[in-house]
């Protein structure tokens, strides 16, 4: 074993190597502990600092003397103090529980404790201790963080804590097989140095490979909380649009509200002061029949505007009410629309001039039924309204999920909703690009012929809407008008 360390004023180059490589890994180490804050990397610095100088003032310690002197021994707190701060280092290291760890770390400080001290004891005494078997005294501590390392292999495989573990159970063989070759303390520090450097290494392989893998973790939790700052920024933007449309559609109707009350209602109140002057001259005359005449007309205008008043509100009863979907059976909403729409029409099924009505099986769907018993009221009243007194005509409300008869641009959009429509065989109207059909106070262009406020079909349009679903008609003069609604995913 003496033959591998050069003759001469170097004999001791290996230890002083060695002490400069423990130099570097205490910085190296320190750098790390900076960086990123485990306690462990301290332990490690501060053991390898205490190697350094241990391996560094190798020939200080008379190295070839065999029996345990004074000399030798201040080194050992050096040794000890190395060992407990590796060991201390590496349980920390190690993914053990902190009641280990604290059971660990009493008997890794206290066995080197007693080797110093039993060592001091015995040069008190003058009890000759031959140096190489006072250092079988650091073995114990040895073997059990070697036990430690084996253990966490099977808690954490193949992250190099097994290596660890053997490298560790390799000291106790080679200062064994030192002792028999009868090595000098120069020759034990370094072939039980070089297992530590390998430790070493290995333990900062891995705490690097641990960072890495944390700070890919990092990298990776940070694209997904961009990603989802992106998509929230992305639905925030949506809901913006959606609420400036809302905005729009608001503004839009308040307009077309004091478009309606400035010319729709100013008109027949301009006729109503009129009549009644002209009725108050009547009376003063004593043309009583002419004034009734006047009084009549003054009733009817006021029914027409407050039926008008009545659609406004109806209308903003549809865009603010808030929506309570539910399983309905629809045949059910649509045969009490059907009866209102002739009640309030003055009419009655099969009697002269009603157009004649069908109702067909509509099943069941996740609607709010008062809505939609709104919607299906204006509708019925639309059609029974321009189409009374026509000859061979009928409405029929049905259901067309497949929009078999409906335009086929909407089939994709409506993909698995459920479909109404209302359709009469009457006098129909025409439709063009530029025309819009549910805008408030629209009328169409065989409305002349009957009385109506053109804001039924903009009704239906808000509350088919608010479903989720859409609204769209086919009309023709003379061959009828079909109006056809999707209800949503009925979510």
């Amino acid at each position: 074993m003496e033959s591998i360390l050069p003759a001469g004023g170097y004999s001791y180059a290996p230890n002083y190597l060695l002490a400069l490589i423990f130099a570097v890994l205490c910085l190296l180490f320190a750098l790390m502990r900076r960086r990123t804050g485990r306690s462990y990397f301290l332990w490690l610095s501060a053991a390898t600092l205490l190697g350094a100088i241990g391996q560094g003032t190798t020939s200080l310690q008379n190295p070839s003397v065999v029996y345990a002197n004074w000399t030798w021994w201040w080194s050992q707190p050096l040794v000890a103090g190395a060992l407990v701060c590796l060991s201390v280092g590496l349980i920390q290291y190690l993914p053990l529980s902190e009641v280990a760890r604290r059971r660990l770390a009493f008997w890794l400080i206290a066995l080197p404790a007693i080797h110093v001290v039993g060592t001091a004891v015995l040069l008190m005494l003058g009890i000759p201790v031959v140096r190489i078997w006072a250092l079988t005294g650091i073995l114990p501590p040895i073997v059990l963080a070697s036990a430690a390392a084996l253990y966490c292999e099977k808690r954490e495989p193949w992250m190099g804590h097994g290596l660890i573990g053997l490298t560790l159970l390799a000291v106790p063989v080679i200062i064994a097989s030192l002792i028999l070759t009868g090595a000098t303390t120069a020759v034990v520090r370094v072939w039980t140095g070089l297992p530590a450097v390998v430790i070493l290494l290995i333990m900062m392989s891995i705490s690097l490979l641990r960072e890495w893998q944390r700070l890919q973790a990092e990298v990776a939790m940070r694209a997904q909380a961009e990603l989802k700052a992106q998509e929230a920024a992305s639905q925030l933007e949506m809901k913006v649009r959606e609420r400036t449309l809302d905005l729009q559609e608001l503004v839009q109707g308040l307009e077309a509200f004091n478009r309606n009350i400035s010319h729709d209602l100013r008109s027949p109140l301009g006729s109503i002061d009129m009549l009644a002057h002209m009725a108050q001259q009547f009376i003063t005359k004593g043309d009583t029949p002419s004034a009734l005449e006047q009084l009549v007309q003054i009733t009817q205008l006021v029914r027409s505007s407050h039926q008008k008043v009545d659609a406004l509100l109806s209308l903003a009863r549809a865009s603010n009410e808030p929506i309570r979907k539910q399983p309905t059976d629809l045949t059910a909403v649509a045969d009490s629309a059907l009866r209102e729409a002739l009640l309030a029409q003055g009419l009655a099924a099969g009697a002269p001039g009603v157009p004649a009505l069908r109702l067909d099986a509509l099943g069941d769907a996740v609607v709010d039924a008062r809505l939609l018993h709104l919607a299906l009221v204006n509708l019925l009243s639309n059609a029974l309204k321009f189409n009374r007194g026509q000859q061979d005509c009928s409405i029929t409300v049905g259901r067309d999920d497949g929009l078999t008869a409906g335009l086929g641009q909407f089939r994709a959009q409506a993909q698995g909703q459920p479909c109404l429509f209302v359709k009469d065989t009457g006098v129909g109207f025409k439709t063009g690009p530029q025309s819009d059909p549910f805008a408030p106070f629209k009328r169409m262009s065989s409305a002349g012929q009957a009385s109506g406020h053109g804001i039924g079909l903009s009704i239906v349009h808000r509350i088919i809407e608010r479903h989720g679903g859409q609204v769209w008609l086919q009309s023709e003069p003379g061959k009828g008008t079909t109006v056809f609604m999707t209800l949503g995913s009925g979510a």
